[in-house]
Parts: C-alpha cells; structure tokens; sequence
C-alpha cells in the first residue's frame, strides 16, 4: 500500500534527496498503470516543445557563433539524452534511462572539462581558457539541464506515491460503502419479513409458511452476492425476483405487481453488487407502500442506439420528493449528491460505486416514470457490454 502525506514514512527525511541523489523505491508496471494511466498531454508536450525554443534562442545569443563543432556536438549529445530521460520518467520516475542519464551524463562531463587541463590543444580548453564567458554558460547550461531531470524524477516519484495512496483511500471507501449498501439491503427487510412470518404463525395463518419459504429462497440468492466485487447481471436479477417475491407476499398481490423486461443479451454484463437490488427496494418502499392498491414495479434492460446500455426500475408510486425532484432536475436527471443525503445514502453510494466500477460514463439518474411514479436509471457504456454481444439491439 502507498504511503499517504501523513504517514511516518512521508515525514523521515530521505537522505537520497537531500544529497540529490535519486529515490530509491521503483513502481511495478501495474502500479504505474494504475497512477499513470494515460501519456502525456497535448498541453505537456506544447510546453516542452516551447521551453526547447526558448533554450535554443538563449544560446544563439549568448554563446559565440564561432564554437568548435566539437563543443556543440557535446551540448546537443548532452541536451538529447537530458530529453530522453525526461520523456522516459515521465512515464517512469525509477526506469533505467532516467538514472542512466542523471548519473551517467555529468560524470561524463566532469570527465570532459576534467582533461582539459591535460588537452591544452582540444576545443574544450580553448572554450575554457579563451573565453571564460563561454565556458561558463556551457557548464551552466548542462549543470541545470542535470537539475531539471532530477526535479522532473523527484516530482513525479512523489506523484505516483501520493495518486497510488489517493487511489488506496478511495478503494477503501469504496469497500465500506460496498459493505454499507449491504448492511441497509438486509437489516430492516429481514426484520420486517420476520416480524410478518411472527405474527402469521401466532395467528395461524396459511401465508406464514409461503412467506417462509420466499425468505429462504431470497437470502440463498443475496447473501453470496456482496462476497464478490462484481456479479452477473442475471444473478443480481434473480436476487430481485426472490425479493420482489417476498415484498408481494407481505403486501398482497392487489398492492404489489411487478414486470420485467429483459434483453437475455445482456445477462453477462457484470455490475457491483446490490445496485439494482437497492433501487427495487427504493421503488418498494417509497413508491409501492405509499399507494393501498396497484402498486407497480417494473424492471427493464435495454441497449439504446448509441450503444449504451439502460437498466431502469420505475414505479407508479407518488413520485420523487418535491426537494430531491428539484435537484435532479437542475442537475438534468443525475442524481445531486449533495441534496438530503441521509435519507438517501443507498442512492449515493449506488453513484459511487458506478463511478468507480465504469468512470464518469457510468450514471444513475432519476425522474418522472412514464407511469406517474419514478423512475431510476442507470445508464453505462457499450464497454461494459460482454464480449461477442452487438452493442445495438437486433
């Protein structure tokens, strides 16, 4: 795991830095992967180019237009590998040509300016001696090209350390909600569900053992699902249908019904578990319960035409609170994460989760369903799609 800012480690003194050398720690292609996933941006790229024109222009006028080739041949020689080993940490603040370049290129030049004591005839000592000026800006010039590669190292070995703990963090936060989410999905159903069997068995009614049995059915089919980080989309549809089957046995098929509409094509897509399980049981329990009769839920997966993929609970309860309707739809249906939060920490973390399993793609959005009551949706990208499966129905 990455150390964070506030970690002992970050706050030691690294000896290797205080005497420029370069730091130690070396990052494994996956984490570098993970910290650095994309190559440098067009905006980098500009302003190294521009940075290269401007150092150009300043040695054009300071340094003599009569240097023998032998001393331009080993600035532009010095400069290039400067550039290689700035363009290869970028990507990997500990590879090979990077300490190569740092270590390697003033040994060679204190190599260089060192025999020119001894070389009184060479280009390099008539430089020295015959125009100290000169000379001067030549060793300047490498000495802060050297210190440019070692800041660039240092500053992107702290970036990968510090995105690599960011990352850590937020996968933690991601497990607790992961977590959250099903410790809200089980507690009061399963308290609610057997209180009703309770109470049926006390009265003797007939429904006690059908709703026993739908119980039984629907925690063997829920309480393997938050062990894995993903599941199968027609698994976490079947936990519905188990669930959808105990809320219709303790409200009465004249409360609730419910419809799908499933494509089997996208049976295979893989979700975090419990999103679709956590927007049933919103749609039961703020829009179905809210009616005395012909509460509805209907559940659907549908590719769109751009290739994205829908999948939509809708009731035909009341619809959204006035607050949180206002919100979503200053916010163009996605969900405000910042609007009540308490009430509607299941919705939240259904958003985080999605985000972190697809990126900003992946979006949960509510509004009015075409039936009167709401309508969750959540919508991701043709990539989430499975392998072989056309990204546009037939």
């Amino acid at each position: 795991m990455a150390p964070g800012p506030g970690d002992p480690v970050m706050r030691t003194l690294d000896w290797h830095l205080i005497f420029m050398l370069l730091p130690k720690r070396r990052f494994t292609p996956a984490e570098l992967a993970r910290a650095i996933p994309d190559p440098p941006s067009a905006s980098v790229v500009v302003a190294v180019l521009f940075n290269l024109l401007l150092v150009g222009g300043i040695l054009g006028v300071f340094l003599p237009m009569n240097l023998p080739m032998a001393v331009v041949a080993f600035v532009v020689l010095h400069l290039s590998v400067i550039l290689m080993g700035l363009w290869a940490v970028w990507r990997d603040p500990g590879c090979r040509a990077g300490r190569w370049a740092y270590y390697g290129l003033p040994a060679a030049q204190g190599l260089v300016f060192g025999l020119t004591g001894a070389l009184r005839d060479h280009a390099w000592h008539r430089v020295v001696s015959g125009d100290m000026m000169s000379g001067l800006i030549v060793g300047i010039l490498l000495g802060l090209a050297s210190m440019a590669l070692w800041f660039t190292i240092v500053h992107r070995h702290q970036y990968v350390v510090m995105r690599l703990a960011e990352l850590d963090e937020r996968d933690r936060a991601i497990e607790m909600a992961r977590q959250l989410g099903s410790a809200q999905i089980q507690p009061h159903f399963l308290f609610n569900t057997l209180a009703s069997v309770q109470h049926w068995v006390a009265t003797g009614d007939a429904r006690a053992a059908g709703l026993l049995d739908a119980l039984t059915g629907y925690l063997r089919a829920t309480l393997p699902l938050f062990e894995h980080r993903q599941l199968r989309l027609a698994d976490e549809l079947e936990a519905v249908r188990r669930y959808l089957a105990v809320m219709q046995l303790r409200l009465g098929d004249e409360r609730l019904q419910a419809r799908f509409q499933i494509d089997p094509a996208l049976d295979a897509v893989a979700l975090p578990p419990g999103l679709l399980l956590t927007l049933v049981e919103n749609a039961v329990e703020h829009g179905v319960q809210a009616r005395l009769r012909d509460g509805e839920v209907l559940v659907a997966t549908r590719r769109q035409p751009d290739g994205s993929l829908h999948i939509v609970v809708a009731d035909n309860g009341p619809g959204l609170p006035a607050g949180l309707a206002a919100a979503t739809a200053a916010n163009e249906g996605e969900l405000n994460v910042a609007f009540n939060p308490s009430p509607h920490l299941g919705l939240r973390n259904t958003r985080t989760r999605l985000a972190q399993a697809f990126g900003p793609l992946a979006q949960l959005r509510l509004g009015p369903a075409a039936t009167g009551g709401c309508e969750a949706r959540i919508e991701l990208p043709a990539s989430a799609l499975p392998a072989g499966v056309s990204a546009t129905p037939a």
